[in-house]
Formats: structure tokens, sequence, C-alpha cells
């Protein structure tokens, strides 16, 4: 599964590897449209290029797998987000996905993992 969609000013490209749950899926696109105007003036306010592809995975990893700053293979202008699904708290899926897709937009400019976890909380708390 894949979709596009315009978020503020940028594009998102999400997919959903064929493991993903579908209910992954549409709860992802639930919170966008839920959290719009705060998730878009936080990508303003942590730099987030114009284009992001989000990619909802079955599976899991190291939190360090999770994001991938550009480098000389990946342009300047997109940011990969990867969302691994297999702790993804079925019984509360949106809040779940909603902490790890903050999370990883405030990651982009914060290096810390604390530093991360604190500003994304906060963030949260204000929705």
């Amino acid at each position: 599964m894949e979709k596009r969609i315009v978020l503020g000013k940028r594009i998102l490209n999400v997919r959903c590897s064929d493991e993903c749950n579908p209910k992954i899926y549409k709860s992802f696109f639930a919170l966008l449209e839920k959290y719009e105007g705060g998730l878009i003036e936080l990508m303003d306010e942590y730099v987030i290029p114009e284009e992001v592809l989000v990619n909802l995975r079955g599976g899991e990893s190291e939190l360090e797998g999770f994001y991938y700053k550009h480098d000389k293979d990946t342009s300047e202008n997109l940011v990969v987000i990867d969302i691994f699904t297999k702790h993804i708290d079925m019984q509360n899926v949106e809040k779940s996905l909603l902490d790890v897709f903050v999370h990883e937009i405030v990651h982009h400019l914060v290096e810390d993992e604390k530093e991360t976890k604190k500003k994304a909380e906060e963030f949260i708390r204000g929705l």
C-alpha cells in the first residue's frame, strides 16, 4: 500500500510493507488529519525538508534504525522515516504512532536521544 499526501508545504509518501497491518496504515492517516496543524508547525520548527518518505514496516529494529539523515546518496530535500510496527501498541495505535512520528521529526535536529524524547513528550503534551 502506498499513498502520497500534502501536509502543509511538504509531500509525505507513506508506504506500508506487505507485513504492515492495514489498521496501522489507516490510523497513521487519521493522526495526520487530526493533528495536521501541530505537525506542520513541528516540521517547520525542526526544518523537515519538503519531501518525507514514511515507511511503515512489519518487524522491528533498534532505535537507530528508525531515522536516516541525508548523506551523499540521499537528497537534502528528502527525509526518510522508518516506523517498525512490531512495537506499536495495537490497543492505542494512533497514540503509539504519534509518539514515534513526533520523536523522529524532533530527531531531525536533536541528536541526543534523551533530549529528543524530552522535546517530543513536551510537544505531545501540548497537543
